[in-house]
């Protein structure tokens, strides 16, 4: 400084500096506590969306009626319950875009058990197990739905983790 500066000048920027830096400091600690919390809580984080997926999965390929004439049909509730264990495990760890993608692919996972349910309840079993006309089309119906909301899911969820290769949906084209 020179002669001409005001004698609070050297202080003042001496203030400046020494604020500036405990900032740095605090932003640079934060940062890195927010880092470190998040690398611990991605492999939880993929473990619960993986069970997810998988769960969803499962009950997007459940057969309404086994093929086999002496079979019985797999219950929904146990796959269902998966599902919804899973759900709760996100809420927990996810961000609120994944959380979204996920209630609504619980929606249509208990809008799809509802569907087998009541195909179970209210048709007899075809022979080789296949639906055909109004309850295949309403069985397609939800298991497009659920497969589309599954594929939702799948993109939230990798951008969370960072995950940024191309996707290629699991459900086929949409």
């Amino acid at each position: 400084m020179d002669a001409t500066s005001p004698w609070w000048a050297v202080p003042a920027f001496t203030l400046a500096g020494i604020v500036l830096t405990q900032l740095w400091t605090l932003l640079s600690d934060q940062a890195r506590r927010r880092s470190e919390r998040a690398a611990r809580l991605d492999p939880d984080k993929i473990g619960f969306y993986r069970e997810y997926v998988h769960a969803g999965r499962r009950l997007l390929d459940l057969d309404v009626w086994p093929s086999s004439r002496t079979g019985d049909p797999v219950p929904t509730e146990p796959m269902l319950e998966q599902v919804r264990r899973a759900d709760v495990d996100i809420a927990f760890a996810a961000p609120a875009r994944v959380t979204g993608t996920a209630r609504e692919a619980t929606t249509a996972a208990l809008a799809l058990t509802a569907v087998i349910d009541g195909l179970r309840e209210s048709t007899t079993r075809p022979v080789g197990g296949t639906l055909s006309g109004e309850p295949a089309e309403s069985l397609a119906d939800a298991r497009r739905r659920l497969g589309t909301a599954l594929d939702a899911f799948v993109r939230a969820a990798r951008r969370d983790v960072g995950v940024t290769a191309p996707y290629l949906p699991m459900s086929g084209p949409e």
